[in-house]
């Protein structure tokens, strides 16, 4: 069962690497996530290595990358946090949390991302997933899904 701290533990987690991904703080937002994390959604798949040889395509701004885990984000986020723009801020709210039998937690959340640059406005939503681990008494990412919500995108053209 989480606690309340744990709960709080995540949520300050999430609020960081959303932080770091609006000033495009590579290092800060890689410090949320554990070193063979995975990131899917959006664009593209990171798939992590913990003792699988596996890869990944991950396509941002015409970049690719075929590395996984930390190593892999580190390679594509420079190009992530670019082709996103200068004027964004991502927020999460709605945050369901779940207890799994192995330790770990599942995050649920729903992601604004406001874009000013020209006038401020919700650019995109988005459903996201994260998978906790504990990790030296932290909880860090180690799966994050980001599902965008296209109906928003497409009623606003």
């Amino acid at each position: 069962m989480l606690t309340a701290d744990d709960r709080l533990d995540m949520i300050d987690a999430i609020a960081r690497y959303n932080n770091a991904s609006d000033t495009r703080s590579v290092e800060d937002f890689l410090a949320e996530f554990t070193d063979d994390a995975w990131f899917t959604g959006g664009e593209g798949i990171v798939d992590g290595t913990s003792g699988v040889s596996t890869t990944f395509s991950f396509t941002v701004g015409g970049k690719e990358s075929t590395r996984g885990g930390k190593v892999g984000l580190r390679a594509v986020l420079p190009a992530m946090f670019t082709h996103q723009g200068t004027h964004k801020r991502h927020l999460a709210t709605n945050y369901a949390f779940r207890s799994l039998p192995d330790g770990r937690a599942e995050v649920d959340y729903e992601l604004f991302v406001l874009e000013a640059e020209a006038a401020p406005a919700v650019g995109a939503t988005a459903w996201v997933t994260n998978r906790f681990q504990r990790d030296g008494g932290r909880w860090l990412v180690e799966e994050h899904a980001l599902f965008i919500d296209r109906s928003l995108l497409a009623s606003a053209h």
